[in-house]
């Protein structure tokens, strides 16, 4: 957006239309499609296209993640009584990309820390959706990333829980 807005593309002779997307995985698929010709996408849902020989050209990496940046974060309601990974059996997640990276930190964190992954709910929704929900008790937990994030403890209605992606790894290339 910041390029767009400087005039960056326009000065280098590029006619660059932006789309809005949520999910990485929705970004390979529109890749793959057709419908957009560059995108910004996870490392797992450009791993799964190749799994599967789908010609998909990695150009570089996009954000990475440190575990000492907090920019992003599994919340429950303040009210909740979910406090550590023991307590999600039965509940419903709310994540942006179900069967990608964020799932996958999710799954390795409940079961490196004593709670059972397979009892779990994923639900695929957008971040800027995962407040509200969150507010009106239709999902248990969210995995919120910075502006969403920020915005949601602010409001002091969510409290935080983990950084599941640290259950990856304290230093990787996640899009």
């Amino acid at each position: 957006y910041y390029a767009q807005k400087m005039g960056f593309f326009k000065n280098n002779g590029l006619n660059v239309e932006i789309t809005a997307l949520t999910t990485g995985a929705g970004v390979t698929a529109a890749i793959i499609g057709g419908s957009v010709d560059i995108g910004q996408s996870n490392a797992v849902s450009v791993a799964q296209a190749h799994e599967r020989g789908i010609p998909v050209l990695i150009i570089a990496g996009a954000n990475r993640f440190l575990v000492t940046a907090d920019e992003s974060g599994l919340v429950v309601p303040a009210d909740s009584t979910i406090h550590t990974a023991q307590d999600f059996s039965g509940k419903t997640v709310a994540i942006s990309g179900v069967r990608g990276i964020t799932e996958i930190g999710m799954r390795n964190w409940l079961d490196k820390n004593g709670g059972d992954s397979n009892t779990v709910k994923f639900v695929d929704m957008p971040f800027p959706s995962m407040a509200a929900a969150l507010a009106q008790h239709r999902v248990d937990a969210a995995q919120l990333t910075i502006p969403e994030l920020q915005a949601a403890l602010d409001s002091k209605q969510v409290r935080f829980i983990s950084d599941v992606y640290s259950a990856i790894a304290k230093d990787f290339l996640i899009g």
